[in-house]
């Protein structure tokens, strides 16, 4: 209950009061107009109920709370862009922060033991950089050795996943490098045909090439002695096609007579016809140039006939190889002995066919954003690996040449107990 005061007049056109000064009113003024009681204090006064009190409380507070919910939901939504904003921004962070590594491998098919071996060394080189603080991401995609799969996985890993680092191999690269050139993508092949690298300026091969791995063959052969070779050649790859292009051209070279000249298709019914006209003259040297289960066929028929001429092919990437025990042939590279560790520990029992190139990939990689302490561009990687020399990897030192080719080295193997088992002694016969 308070006192309650003479209000001021108010002016009739604006409604606010015209001076400061108090109007006298008749004390029958306040009791009849306003309804009000004399004070025993002075003035007059109205007392208020408890339900008076509790109703204007409760408009009160109702009006508080209306206000602070109405600010409490603007600053839920203000946080939680500002949240989102961060959480979006840190994402995109991080993912600028990793290199994407797309691989078009033949993960499934006659070939796959290649490509998953490819993929496990990939997998392992990015676990040891990861150690080193350098952060990067693997994208694969199988294409059976199939020209048109790999199209499609090329498109997919560039597109889609937006890798930065394109990897291809075998008779694909010829399919890929188009793509990644028009890309502007940096494309490394597992490719022994250095042509593709000289065609496309985005494309770098990494293997020996078919002449240095023909030419160690045949010096092999010509140690022993042979003067007369017979070969026999799978028309339906292009690697082999190639190979045996230059196999002609060195034999000559290299003194060497090709008495008997066989070409067999990978998938032909007729393999057991194709090897008895491989057999069909005297010759001191048999040279497969196939691979996989075409010559897992092959050497099955050459052992039922009891053939003793020695026989040299590429035995390292064929499993379960019958008729190779013992016999020596020429690989085109030796996986390092702490990467051997490292493989075994991670796959016990399991013989890296190309896991090592798949670490060197990626490892030469890493080895220039470490030098950067960053992202490298386009050029940047270009430049890394036309300008490679001596790099110490798990196949061992390697170098890129003028025609960006990354070649690793040639070495003796002998398969024995079903394993290729390195030699330090060139056999004689």
């Amino acid at each position: 209950m308070y006192p309650l005061l003479s209000p001021l007049p108010a002016s009739p056109r604006l409604g606010y009061p015209l001076q400061m000064a108090p109007q006298h009113h008749s004390q029958q003024f306040w009791v009849d107009a306003l309804k009000l009681a004399p004070h025993p204090q002075g003035g007059f006064f109205r007392e208020t109920t408890a339900r008076e009190i509790s109703s204007r409380l409760e408009q009160g507070c109702f009006l508080i709370g209306m206000i602070r919910s109405a600010l409490f939901r603007r600053i839920v939504r203000v946080v939680g862009v500002l949240v989102l904003l961060l959480f979006s921004s840190h994402v995109a962070a991080a993912e600028e922060a990793e290199f994407r590594i797309g691989a078009a491998l033949p993960l499934t098919g006659e070939t796959a033991t290649f490509g998953v071996d490819v993929k496990r060394g990939m997998e392992l080189a990015v676990e040891d950089l990861a150690a080193k603080g350098v952060r990067s991401r693997l994208f694969f995609e199988d294409t059976q050795l199939v020209p048109r799969l790999a199209v499609s996985a090329a498109q997919k890993l560039i597109n889609q996943d937006k890798v930065q680092l394109l990897v291809s191999m075998w008779d694909t690269a010829e399919a890929v490098a188009p793509i990644a050139e028009r890309a502007k993508v940096p494309h490394i092949s597992i490719r022994w045909n250095p042509r593709v690298a000289e065609e496309f300026a985005h494309t770098f091969t990494f293997e020996s090439t078919y002449v240095t791995w023909i030419g160690e063959t045949l010096d092999l052969v010509k140690r022993s002695g042979a003067s007369r070779i017979s070969v026999m050649t799978d028309a339906s790859g292009a690697g082999w096609v190639l190979a045996h292009e230059n196999l002609l051209a060195q034999a000559k070279e290299k003194g060497l007579s090709v008495v008997t000249d066989v070409e067999v298709m990978a998938k032909d019914s007729e393999v057991n016809t194709a090897v008895t006209r491989l057999l069909s003259k005297p010759t001191d040297y048999i040279v497969l140039l196939q691979m996989g289960g075409l010559l897992r066929d092959v050497m099955g028929i050459l052992q039922e006939r009891h053939v003793t001429t020695p026989i040299i092919g590429y035995f390292e990437g064929t499993e379960d190889l019958p008729f190779a025990e013992g016999r020596p042939f020429i690989a085109q590279f030796e996986s390092q002995p702490w990467f051997l560790e490292k493989f075994h520990q991670r796959y016990p029992g399991e013989v890296p066919m190309r896991a090592a190139f798949g670490y060197d990939l990626v490892s030469v990689l890493g080895d220039l954003i470490l030098k950067l302490g960053r992202q490298p561009t386009e050029a940047e990687i270009l430049q890394h690996y036309n300008t490679l020399r001596a790099f110490k990897g798990a196949t061992g030192e390697i170098s890129a040449n003028d025609r960006r080719n990354i070649e690793t080295k040639c070495v003796v193997k002998e398969i024995r107990n079903g394993k290729p088992t390195l030699l330090n002694k060139a056999p004689t016969r």
